[in-house]
């Protein structure tokens, strides 16, 4: 399932496609497949590495893909915090 971003706002559609699909039963392998295909993210890191290199950067572009690495490795609420 193709979730469309109709918001014209990427960071919104991707915000929503994630939360929707994980609602929905879709596998974490899945939800990362979908950010990487329809919004060209990438994830080709780790927590530990987004804190060993990690500076402040408040913009979306930067902390909506750490985002989703958080997500898609914690086990748990409090993991992923």
């Amino acid at each position: 399932m193709v979730c469309w971003n109709y918001l014209g706002a990427t960071i919104r559609g991707i915000n929503f496609c994630t939360i929707y699909h994980a609602c929905f039963g879709s596998q974490k392998h899945e939800i990362k497949e979908l950010a990487i295909r329809e919004y060209g993210y990438n994830l080709d890191m780790t927590c530990d590495s987004i804190r060993k290199t990690n500076t402040f950067n408040e913009t979306c572009q930067v902390t909506v893909p750490q985002a989703i690495v958080a997500f898609l490795e914690s086990t748990d609420f409090e993991s992923a915090i």
